[in-house]
């Protein structure tokens, strides 16, 4: 069997006081997914937790849980041992609200991958014979504007910028097994401060060199990739210092690309005058292993 990571993302745009109960979220035809972890976004960690149905259509839990600890964010909440849906499945979820309160952008993410036949796709792994390096590869993506106009993404009426691409090079293969993203600012001595480098609302779809994507949807930028400098919202947590861990790697042969779309839309933030007027500069990296094939 081939695996190859994937992320099912649920997102309500306005979540209403009392919650919502059995929203489906639909699963591709076009292959098993095998369910490891669940992170959500912008649900709390009081009256605001999640259930959801295992593939034999039972809650996983009796009561709603969240993916905090100690009041805290996490990086999600372990699924041990893994679930394996069918293709054409749907994972039913419910999703508390008791804060009285509507709750915008509430997301929940299952994070795994999807399980092929042999040769069923063309995905590459290691030569029978090689050695490693550590390795990274950056890709900037400048001047991502605040906001712009409308895209058909779900919950986004985002500014885009699309088709990015992560070249290989052509001395070896990369195994690329974590995900990190920053922005930038450089200040030139005796010059005037660049405006800050900060965002928010920001998502990213990775595809790989035929565009297939690695999720039904792009994912927060914080929860993909990591950030050393997270803006401050109820999201900001000490785990999003961590850089974004793919479960399987994705092996990609020399010569080879990897192409992302990046979306941002911090109009709402805006406002509410909290800032974040500026566009910005997000350095993408890409970390594991440059495979050098040997004789």
């Amino acid at each position: 069997m081939i695996q190859r990571h994937q992320d099912y993302q649920l997102s309500i745009p306005s979540l209403p006081a009392g919650g919502l109960f059995d929203v489906p979220l639909q699963l591709d035809s076009d292959a098993p997914f095998a369910l490891r972890r669940i992170k959500t976004r912008n649900l709390g960690s009081l009256g605001q937790g999640f259930r959801f149905r295992t593939p034999k259509d039972r809650y996983q839990s009796t009561t709603y849980v969240t993916d905090y600890t100690d009041g805290q964010p996490t990086t999600g909440k372990l699924i041990y041992p893994q679930m394996i849906y069918p293709p054409n499945a749907s994972i039913i979820v419910d999703i508390e609200n008791n804060t009285g309160e509507t709750i915008t952008n509430a997301r929940v993410l299952f994070r795994g991958s999807k399980y092929y036949q042999d040769g069923s796709l063309p995905i590459a792994s290691y030569p029978p014979k090689l050695s490693t390096l550590p390795g990274t590869l950056q890709v900037p993506v400048l001047q991502i504007p605040v906001t712009g106009s409308s895209h058909a993404v779900p919950g986004l009426n985002t500014a885009a910028v699309l088709n990015n691409i992560l070249n290989i090079g052509t001395d070896a293969d990369f195994a690329i097994r974590y995900l990190a993203a920053d922005p930038f600012a450089i200040a030139i001595d005796g010059g005037v401060n660049p405006p800050p480098q900060v965002f928010n609302e920001m998502y990213v779809l990775l595809r790989d060199e035929s565009k297939k994507g690695y999720s039904n949807e792009p994912i927060h930028v914080d929860d993909l990739f990591g950030q050393l400098a997270p803006a401050t919202t109820a999201n900001n947590e000490s785990n999003r210092f961590l850089p974004g861990v793919l479960t399987p790697e994705i092996y990609l042969q020399r010569t080879q690309a990897l192409y992302f779309d990046v979306f941002r839309d911090d109009s709402a933030m805006l406002a509410l005058g909290l800032g974040m007027p500026f566009p910005v500069d997000v350095y993408f990296r890409f970390q594991g292993a440059k495979v050098f094939l040997r004789d």
